[in-house]
């Protein structure tokens, strides 16, 4: 399959699989690209806490808790924090899927003039590389600990949640999923925002896609309901896919 889609079309993505390293497993190290073209690895953050999240100027997952996360790095100052640019999540004609690295910068650099994102930003490859790696979903959030493992992951930025998490610090217990129930939704206004900026097409497929939306989510919620039992007790209780 392609990485960098020319459409968004849900049954590329299956929100029911989380992929990637493993809360307590070594979180895989990959050379990014920063805004200014130097090198950003991510094993040169070791010996520090680092929060991770996935993102990309078309994902509105990403853009709803970009004024949120000020007051986090307020609260928790010892954290480094950095934003890894993706693909685009919905892509139009007037925000394409990446065709080369100098556009793909360029986009990631109005993150800053966009949504105000206070963060350090690196991108990814164009084969997408570390996010495949880590996932592939739009709005990942993983913890890395002073020793670069993953401490906690999250398929979807949870602000509630994360400040829980790191308040936990450094016992802070294994989360792989946060319900739809606890996940704040962006607004109509700034979907329909992003997409217009997207283009017409994003808006259309955005529309499409739109009935199939929150029972995709059910299904993950169901399944990884049963997944955290299964690793409660031991015994495969099935799940919903």
């Amino acid at each position: 399959m392609t990485y960098n889609l020319s459409r968004f079309n849900l049954s590329d993505y299956d929100l029911t699989r989380f992929p990637g390293p493993e809360v307590g497993e070594p979180a895989p190290d990959f050379e990014l690209t920063g805004l200014d073209g130097s090198p950003v690895r991510l094993s040169s953050f070791r010996g520090r806490w680092l929060v991770v999240e996935t993102a990309s100027v078309s994902c509105m997952m990403y853009a709803r808790n970009v004024g949120k996360i000020g007051g986090l790095k307020q609260k928790y100052p010892d954290l480094e924090w950095l934003v890894v640019y993706v693909r685009e999540a919905h892509p139009g004609h007037r925000r394409p899927a990446h065709r080369d690295m100098d556009q793909k910068i360029a986009l990631a650099g109005s993150l800053h003039r966009d949504y105000g994102e206070s963060r350090t930003v690196a991108v990814d490859n164009l084969s997408g590389d570390m996010h495949r790696a880590y996932g592939s979903l739009p709005n990942m959030v993983y913890l890395l600990n002073p020793a670069g493992e993953v401490a906690y992951r999250c398929d979807w930025l949870s602000i509630p949640e994360l400040d829980t998490v790191l308040g936990r610090r450094p016992g802070v217990e294994a989360n792989q999923h946060t319900l739809t129930d606890d996940l704040h939704y962006p607004s109509v206004w700034l979907t329909a925002k992003i997409l217009w900026r997207s283009g017409v097409v994003a808006v259309w497929d955005f529309i499409r896609a739109a009935p199939s939306l929150l029972p995709t989510h059910r299904a993950a919620d169901r399944y990884y309901a049963a997944r955290k039992q299964t690793d409660s007790t031991g015994v495969e209780n099935g799940g919903s896919a």
